[in-house]
C-alpha cells in the first residue's frame, strides 16, 4: 500500500561543512532549560546557525582542567601515540596535522593545570 522512502536515496540530504567534508555524526548532550536558552539567545547573537556556533564554541574555546589520574593516563597514552609518530617519520613534511592538534590539546590543558595550581 504505502512505499517508505528509502532513507539513504531520497530522503538524506547529505549536509557540507565550509571545507566540503560532510557531516554524518550527531553529537548530543543534556542542558538545562535555562542552559539551553542562553545557548539559543548566544547562536542568535553570533550570525551563525545553531550548529556552526556550538561547533566553533566547543573547538575554540579556553578549556579549564583539574588534574587527576584519569587526565594524566590520557596525557600519557597521547604522548606516546605522538611519540610512536615521530619515531616512524622519515622528513617533517610528513607530520601528521591531526597528531599537531593533539599536541596543541596536550599543551593547552597542561597550561590549564599550572594556572590551577
Amino acid at each position: 500500500m504505502f512505499k517508505r522512502a528509502d532513507s539513504k536515496n531520497e530522503t538524506e540530504v547529505k549536509k557540507q561543512d565550509t571545507k566540503g567534508r560532510k557531516r554524518k555524526i550527531i553529537f548530543n548532550m543534556r542542558v538545562t532549560e535555562d542552559e539551553r536558552e542562553q545557548i539559543n539567545q548566544r547562536a542568535a547573537l553570533s550570525g551563525l546557525l545553531k550548529q556552526e556556533f556550538c561547533i566553533q564554541s566547543l573547538m575554540h574555546q579556553k578549556v579549564v582542567c583539574y588534574g587527576n589520574i584519569r587526565l594524566i593516563s590520557e596525557v600519557k597514552s597521547q604522548l606516546c601515540n605522538i611519540e610512536n609518530h615521530l619515531i616512524r617519520l622519515e622528513s617533517a613534511d610528513n607530520f601528521d596535522a591531526d597528531k599537531l592538534e593533539q599536541l596543541r590539546m596536550i599543551l593547552e590543558l597542561l597550561n590549564s593545570l599550572k594556572e590551577n595550581n
